[in-house]
């Protein structure tokens, strides 16, 4: 029952990659087009996260309740030794949907400047997401229990890498997302151009924070598990290809194919970050087994993931299957 837990919590946080990261990436993108004085393009993005946003991010409410419920120790060191980034993470969080919500219906006045709370909200808040993974793939979060010398003491080269790697891949899935979903082919172009820039800047952020790893104290272990431990190799050997395949659709303005293939390079890093961590849920102070509640305590968990999930599954599809299907277009 912990690895079905485990595995659970680890779904919640792929589809929050794919659903609600792509809406981070599209604030990053509106914003990078309002600084740059291109209206259209800002416009749509936020226009494509509109019928969904509120849906895709239920998803990481989901995943702290389960990580609560079935993993208590664990979520309580991380909410202490990682209690810095992510505070700004919530603060970006609620700054992000007040923003959108606020601009879109007039904000009194102040629409600018809720754009730009918007814009930075959403290039700060995956940034914190991306801080967090890389240190608690270092180990920062080990020895349970001890005192923490401070709520950024988990800022490292690489984890200050993660952060950015975090962000561009968000704004790589939302420009090939954005690549299928607009009707301006001025827009369309953009976008376009967006993604294979953005898609480079990825590979750029993956080798450069290996190399980081083996110059960071730590880190060369968790090097060996990321890159050549035999189930993690196979996903970043998925991850590659699925770039090099991405860029080559989006090149051959083949767009809803390089959608597919963005999905499943996004997949395969979460696939091959969670392979190189297994079985630890936070390397060096918790394993799956260790921080796991009591059985009954699971049981009950099941079941209401079980029952929770018959009831939203169908809602959930037809949600998108109204607003982001064929249908819709």
């Amino acid at each position: 029952m912990p690895e079905l837990a485990a595995g659970i919590l680890f779904g919640a946080l792929v589809i929050y990659g794919l659903t609600g990261g792509a809406d981070y990436g599209a604030g990053i993108w509106s914003l990078l087009a309002r600084l740059r004085g291109e209206r259209r393009t800002a416009e749509a993005a936020e226009a494509a996260i509109g019928p969904i946003w509120e849906a895709n991010h239920v998803w990481v409410i989901f995943a702290l309740v389960v990580m609560f419920v079935a993993f208590p120790p664990a979520f309580a060191d991380l909410s202490v030794k990682m209690g810095g980034p992510l505070s700004l993470a919530l603060v970006g969080i609620v700054l992000r949907g007040t923003a959108y919500v606020m601009q879109a219906y007039g904000g009194g006045g102040r629409v600018a400047v809720w754009r730009r709370i918007f814009g930075w909200a959403s290039l700060i808040t995956p940034f914190m997401f991306g801080l967090v993974a890389g240190a608690l793939a270092l180990g920062q979060g080990a020895e349970p229990g001890a005192p923490l010398a401070g709520s950024f003491a988990v800022v490292s080269p690489f984890s200050v890498l993660c952060g950015v790697m975090a962000m561009t891949l968000f704004a790589h899935l939302a420009a090939v997302y954005l690549t299928v979903e607009v009707e301006l082919e001025s827009v369309r172009e953009m976008y376009r151009l967006y993604g294979m820039l953005s898609g480079a800047a990825l590979g750029v952020c993956a080798l450069v924070s290996v190399v980081a790893l083996y110059h960071t104290p730590g880190g060369a272990s968790f090097a060996q598990n990321l890159i050549l431990s035999p189930g993690a190799l196979v996903w970043q050997t998925g991850a590659g290809v699925a770039a090099l395949t991405t860029l080559w659709w989006l090149y051959h303005w083949k767009f809803r194919l390089a959608r597919r293939a963005v999905v499943a390079l996004a997949l395969a890093i979460f696939a091959g970050w969670g392979a190189s961590q297994y079985p630890w849920l936070i390397p060096g102070a918790w394993t799956i087994r260790d921080a796991a509640a009591e059985p009954a305590v699971l049981r009950m968990l099941l079941l209401a993931v079980a029952a929770g999930g018959a009831v939203t599954a169908p809602l959930l599809w037809w949600l998108f299957r109204l607003f982001k299907g064929r249908a819709a277009e």
